[in-house]
């Protein structure tokens, strides 16, 4: 079997922005010794830079969202410029000048994500919170990759289009595969038939169902919510009618003001955007064991089809806070939701997630 080495990026916030500044750091190594030399440095010790950087650049092209946030903590825009802007003054590899640049053109034109939904804060992995790789090493894993018509891991699969890796800790980790991931910043169903089910939100990122990672808003603030995930994280404020529900905006426990809601988060923006322009919404859920949602799967996360937020309303919370919450209604002409709920998930597909879940 073909084996391929990638990048080992934690999933805790704080340790994936160590990585994104140590491995910027050795870009200006790099371009510093291109300089100095008057050319593409040789040797082992640059060899291995410059596989670590291909590996770089391909892990954010297929994993990372960038934020105004992360470009000013980062310089990221002027680390890419330097790879690819002076080619006389800096020398890298073409090929690592064309991925550099592929990156900076399209964060460009999305204005580095400036009316982007953003991410939680919260951390999704057993490795959250572990210490980063220390200052000069690129921490990467042996990754199999897997054969078309593999069960799992090939087209088909539960798993198709993210990587399983494991951490310097023996955590497991779920990284997407770029060579398949398909663009979710798209209106409408997205080539993804209501009923469709993902062991995992980031396999209903890499698919082009959701574009977050753990969030449960994925959109742009101007345009509008490109997708949501009903979840329980919200139970005690959301309703769920099937066809018919009431959906949260961000951060809506914490208030205590019984006047007004809270500001309004990047993903609550959205949510207003949509009621405004129209734009339908896709609709996933997500249940596991413990849900009390009679429409929600029982593990794992399902893509329920397309609706529309018709009204914004502003209840109270459990601590007398108003929210905002949004009011969104099924689009007709769809595949009822009842035969979606009793097809989907499949009983392959309990067996094969079952299975990974218990090791085997």
């Amino acid at each position: 079997m073909e084996t391929i080495e990638v990048l080992y990026v934690p999933e805790h916030t704080k340790d994936r922005l160590e990585v994104l500044k140590r491995e910027n750091r050795s870009i200006a190594l790099l371009a510093n010794r291109s300089q100095k030399e008057g050319r593409i440095p040789q040797g082992d010790e640059y060899d291995r830079r410059f596989r670590g950087l291909r590996m770089y650049l391909d892990w954010m092209q297929a994993n990372l969202e960038m934020t105004p946030k992360v470009k000013a903590q980062t310089n990221m825009d002027q680390y890419l410029k330097t790879i690819f802007e002076k080619p006389q003054t800096y020398r890298f590899p073409e090929d690592i000048r064309d991925k550099a640049k592929t990156l900076y053109d399209e964060w460009s034109s999305e204005n580095w994500g400036a009316g982007a939904v953003l991410e939680d804060e919260a951390a999704a992995d057993e490795e959250a919170g572990a210490a980063a790789p220390t200052v000069g090493e690129t921490p990467t894993t042996q990754v199999v990759l897997p054969a078309r018509n593999d069960p799992i891991f090939g087209e088909g699969g539960i798993l198709y289009g993210v990587y399983r890796t494991r951490g310097p800790k023996g955590g497991i980790t779920y990284t997407v595969n770029g060579a398949v991931k398909r663009n979710a910043k798209v209106f409408g169903h997205n080539g993804i038939a209501p009923g469709t089910w993902y062991p995992l939100q980031i396999v209903a990122l890499a698919r082009g169902a959701h574009g977050a990672r753990i969030a449960g808003i994925a959109g742009d603030t101007a345009l509008g919510a490109y997708s949501i995930v009903v979840s329980d994280k919200y139970e005690d404020l959301d309703k769920d009618e099937g066809n018919h529900l009431f959906y949260s905006g961000s951060n809506s426990h914490r208030n205590d003001d019984p006047t007004r809601p809270a500001e309004s988060s990047t993903g609550t923006k959205a949510l207003k955007a949509s009621l405004n322009n129209g734009h339908p919404v896709r609709v996933l859920r997500s249940g596991g064991p413990g849900s009390k949602n009679r429409w929600a799967p029982d593990r794992g996360i399902r893509y329920d089809g397309l609706y529309r937020v018709v009204r914004r309303l502003t209840p109270l919370n459990t601590r007398g806070g108003m929210y905002e919450q949004f009011e969104l209604q099924r689009l007709e002409g769809q595949e009822p939701l009842r035969d979606i709920c009793k097809r989907s998930p499949t009983p392959q597909q309990k067996f094969d997630w079952d299975r990974i879940q218990q090791g085997s």
